[in-house]
């Protein structure tokens, strides 16, 4: 299981995924995920620093929300397989998969994306790092220190805004995240002194083209993209622990993956806490 990473979800998106020559991941808006602080935390503190920015060049700051408002695009996995805490979370106690994914080949698809198409996609792989709202700016630290999203050499403040999408907080650490995102309000902003009231303007630079909207829930409307990845990125499937007739599940599986030839005869496992889990259930 070494170089791999895990997604853990419910049959219905795996069928989604799935295409006849590709493996496609619906990405989803940053600041519509389950911490709804990280968002907060790692933008107010890049706001601070580009108060500071602007007060040393003599200007009276009128800091607009568009200058922050950059949100990544982000699909979630895990580093580890089969894991209960996520099979409760994202699979209804045990129904759905744990799609195991090549690492090194998600790394390899963020990196050509990041360099060979910096316009129109700035794509990074990263382990997330979890921290209390106090310690944000050791964790942005820390990220400057790896200098992994130093794209942009002009504009340092411009590289704080992908490591925006790899902080979270530290009561989520159960989830050992693993995060692919794709930052798509990639134009420079640019700030003008306003002519008369020496504030700051900014132009609004989200890039909206591809984004498609689902429902979650009842009501709640979220953005999200599509990202494409080769058919070689999953290596095998781990069907949850919450299904009786386990042969039957598998079946399925494969008829989802028969879709796609390069996936046809991969590797499909049942959980390993199939055992306990049914064990727990008799106990009942």
């Amino acid at each position: 299981m070494e170089n791999l990473v895990y997604h853990y979800t419910d049959l219905k998106a795996l069928d989604s995924m799935v295409q006849n020559d590709k493996i496609v991941f619906w990405a989803t808006r940053y600041g519509y995920l389950n911490d709804v602080f990280e968002k907060i935390w790692a933008q107010d503190y890049i706001q601070s620093i580009i108060e500071e920015e602007v007060k040393e060049e003599g200007h009276n700051p009128k800091i607009i929300d568009d200058l922050i408002q950059r949100y990544p695009y982000i699909i979630s996995f895990c580093d580890i397989p089969d894991y209960r805490n996520m099979w409760r979370l994202y699979c209804n106690d045990g129904f759905g998969v744990c799609i195991c994914l090549d690492y090194c080949l998600l790394a390899l698809c963020a990196k050509k994306n990041r360099f060979t198409e910096p316009a129109t996609k700035q794509d990074y792989l990263e382990h997330v790092r979890y921290s209390s709202r106090k310690d944000v700016p050791d964790a942005i630290r820390f990220w400057k220190e790896k200098r992994v999203f130093d794209l942009n050499s002009d504009d340092p403040l411009d590289n704080l805004y992908p490591m925006s999408a790899f902080i979270k907080c530290d009561e989520y650490n159960i989830e050992n995240e693993v995060r692919y995102a794709r930052l798509r309000e990639n134009k420079k902003v640019t700030l003008n002194p306003g002519l008369n009231t020496n504030s700051i303007t900014s132009i609004p630079t989200e890039d909206t083209d591809g984004v498609k909207y689902r429902i979650r829930g009842k009501a709640e409307i979220v953005p999200y993209i599509e990202i494409e990845f080769p058919s070689e990125i999953i290596k095998k499937i781990i069907i949850g622990y919450g299904y009786k007739d386990e042969k039957f599940a598998k079946q399925y599986v494969k008829y989802i993956l028969s879709k796609n030839p390069k996936l046809a005869k991969l590797d499909i496992e049942c959980s390993q806490l199939n055992d306990m889990h049914n064990e727990k259930n008799i106990m009942k």
